[in-house]
């Protein structure tokens, strides 16, 4: 809300300090999230704005252990092709 100039949370954030930006602040509640979800949310923004569910998918199966194996091998296909 605006309030004496400014914009002013309407609502408290939870949080001991307020962060300067709105990156802050989206950084803040990112953090907060559960370490499966920041990891997917850290992998969608690899990706782009939109992607298809089976891209998002590859990528988090090739970035789990064993991954970057499945990776080369999958380069590997794709040259020869």
């Amino acid at each position: 809300m605006f309030k004496d100039d400014r914009w002013q949370p309407a609502r408290s954030l939870g949080l001991s300090t307020m962060p300067d930006s709105l990156q802050g602040i989206i950084m803040t509640r990112i953090d907060r999230l559960i370490e499966d979800a920041r990891r997917t949310l850290q992998l969608a923004s690899v990706v782009g704005r939109t992607f298809r569910y089976l891209a998002l998918n590859w990528l988090a199966s090739a970035a789990s252990p064993g991954g970057a194996a499945r990776f080369t091998a999958w380069a590997r296909c794709s040259m020869r092709s």
